[in-house]
């Protein structure tokens, strides 16, 4: 059996009254042609965006581009 959550309250009721509350307004993200280059071991992160990834066995990065056994992946 499960059960639901009820709601939390809105921003102004008194609940929240000795809390911190920041609203975040959500965007679509923009698109990145991705500049991928090795932040550690085992990792990468683009260098225009920031996103970043674990790489595992057979993955290899080129010219800021992420190979897979010899296959562009971006």
């Amino acid at each position: 059996m499960s059960e639901s959550l009820p709601n939390l309250p809105p921003t102004e009721h008194e609940y929240w009254e000795l809390s911190e509350v920041a609203l975040h307004k959500l965007e679509d993200p923009q698109a990145c042609e991705h500049y991928f280059e090795e932040t550690g071991t085992g990792e990468i992160g683009c260098k225009k965006c920031g996103v970043g990834y674990f790489i595992g066995v057979g993955d290899t990065i080129r010219d800021g581009c992420l190979f897979h056994f010899d296959k562009k992946v971006t």
